[in-house]
């Protein structure tokens, strides 16, 4: 199972771009990824964070079974990167 995580803010105009390119992505490539967004103004989003060390928004952190594979901190994944990363 491939997961992709982004943490975020709703104010934070990086943090919406990444959010964006990722769906599109998704989407466009009809990709099989768990896919979840996470909000770092929510209690619970927060603790899912705290616990995958993440300190920075965005970030964006691939996972596959399980393990996390890549992280992105404070930057939007290059697309050619990502889609890699998920199609393999």
């Amino acid at each position: 199972m491939k997961e992709i995580k982004i943490f975020g803010k709703s104010e934070c105009a990086r943090c919406k771009s990444t959010r964006n390119k990722v769906e599109h992505l998704i989407g466009k490539e009809n990709l099989n990824v768990d896919y979840r967004y996470y909000d770092m103004e929510d209690l619970d989003d927060l603790t899912e964070a705290t616990l995958l060390g993440v300190f920075k928004i965005p970030t964006t952190v691939v996972l596959v079974e399980g393990e996390e594979v890549k992280r992105w901190e404070e930057e939007i994944p290059p697309s050619e990167e990502l889609l890699s990363l998920l199609q393999e």
